[in-house]
């Protein structure tokens, strides 16, 4: 599948732990309605952190437009689970689901074995490659309320953290382009950079730079002023994807 990890001691599939659509312009529970006669099993729920073994639509109080919503997956496994969140899409478009400014799409990767080691290059890598991921971003998430950056933090104080704890206290609460709080909760570390998206093309390769990202992370971690074309763990086609968004976004 296409989280599998390519080291030998990690013999599971790489789990994406959940993603989180905010969008707005259809009820939750026409919305409901529709993914359940496409074979999707979902769940109308009020406002809660608990990972479920079924999709499930919840209110978000930060979103704004009529309808507004927040669509979280339960735990997708390599290709079948992408399958699933590509049909998902499909509805999101029957619906004329809509996105704007104040709209995100959050990841949350499996993080349960992490070394210290891999949190710190985690951290490194991502501050590394910030400049360059803004430039694949709308100026909407490049640094707001809700998803602040790491710019403040120093490469040697993500250097000295001897902990999860610690290196989440340095980096700060959870409204940041990576979310440490996300591990006590979960187990996860979240992303919360995307912008909001009913786009399946978009959400896949995000989800594919986000896990090749962590598990490069195992491994090593990003220099810093790495260009985007020298992204030591990105193949050519998501080179030219990225290229593209950043060109679009630039025009």
């Amino acid at each position: 599948g296409i989280f599998n990890f390519s080291k030998k001691r990690h013999k599971k599939i790489c789990k994406l732990h959940g993603i989180e659509i905010e969008a707005y312009n259809c009820s939750r529970e026409r919305l409901a309605r529709e993914l359940r006669e496409a074979g999707i099993e979902v769940m109308v729920e009020s406002y809660n952190h608990t990972t479920r073994p079924h999709w499930k639509l919840v209110t978000d109080s930060s979103i704004s437009g009529n309808d507004t919503f927040e669509l979280v997956s339960p735990i997708l496994v390599g290709e079948t689970g992408l399958r699933e969140l590509e049909k998902v899409c499909w509805i999101l478009d029957l619906c004329d689901v809509k996105v704007n400014g104040s709209c995100g799409l959050h990841v949350h990767i499996d993080a349960a074995g992490f070394s210290m080691e891999t949190w710190r290059n985690l951290a490194l890598s991502y501050k590394h490659l910030e400049p360059v991921i803004d430039r694949f971003m709308p100026a909407s998430r490049r640094d707001n309320y809700y998803c602040k950056g790491l710019g403040h933090v120093s490469d040697e104080m993500i250097r000295s953290a001897r902990t999860v704890d610690e290196l989440k206290n340095r980096i700060g609460n959870r409204y940041h382009k990576v979310n440490l709080e996300a591990y006590s909760r979960h187990k996860t570390v979240e992303f919360r950079q995307h912008s909001g998206t009913t786009n399946f093309t978009k959400m896949r390769n995000w989800v594919l730079f986000l896990h090749k990202l962590v598990t490069f992370a195992t491994r090593g971690q990003v220099p810093a002023a790495t260009a985007l074309r020298n992204i030591p763990f990105l193949d050519d086609e998501q080179k030219l994807y990225y290229k593209l968004r950043t060109k679009k976004l630039s025009a």
